[in-house]
């Protein structure tokens, strides 16, 4: 296994990781009303805070989706 390979499986462990935990937070957020970011943004104190951290979590777990695909065509490409 080569260097890139090695690299690119921790990407991918990465990724997986991005891709369940960040959709199943803001999920869990989005039902407790309270979206924790750099500060708590309950939402009916802070809308825009709130669905910024809301929306902003689901596209980490996106990324993670890509990190994780380009982890595996890469570890098998190579």
């Amino acid at each position: 296994m080569s260097r890139d390979q090695i690299f690119w499986v921790f990407g991918a462990a990465f990724g997986a990781w991005l891709m369940i935990h960040c959709p199943r937070a803001a999920v869990r957020e989005y039902k407790r009303g309270v979206a924790e970011g750099l500060n708590p943004f309950p939402r009916d104190v802070d809308p825009v805070g709130f669905w910024v951290t809301i929306v902003g979590t689901f596209l980490a777990g996106v990324m993670g989706l890509f990190f994780f695909l380009f982890g595996i065509v890469a570890i098998f490409a190579g």
